[in-house]
C-alpha cells in the first residue's frame, strides 16, 4: 500500500503534493512505488512507467508487493499478480 501521506494527497489533491511527499521517502523501493503511483494519477504515464521499470529492475524479488500495488492502482490486474 502506498504511504498514508501520498494516499491523502492523491485523494484530496493537489497531486503535485503527493510527488513532493514521496520524494521524502528514504527507502528507495518505497519511493519508486510512490513515484509510479503519484505520476500515474495525473496522467504522467511515461514518468510512472519509468519509476515502475526501475522498481522492477532493482527490487523485483524484495518488493514484489509494492510492484503489485502499483499495477493494481493502475488497474492492470494481469501484471499485479
Amino acid at each position: 500500500m502506498v504511504s498514508l501521506g501520498v494516499s491523502v494527497y492523491l485523494a484530496q489533491g493537489p497531486v503535485q503534493d503527493a510527488v513532493v511527499e514521496i520524494e521524502r521517502e528514504r527507502m528507495a523501493a518505497l519511493r519508486l512505488q510512490g513515484q509510479a503511483v503519484a505520476y500515474y494519477a495525473p496522467g504522467r504515464k511515461k514518468d510512472s512507467d519509468t519509476a515502475l521499470s526501475e522498481l522492477i529492475a532493482k527490487y523485483q524479488t524484495s518488493a514484489a508487493f509494492q510492484i503489485g500495488d502499483v499495477y493494481a492502482f493502475r488497474k492492470e490486474p494481469r501484471q499485479s499478480i
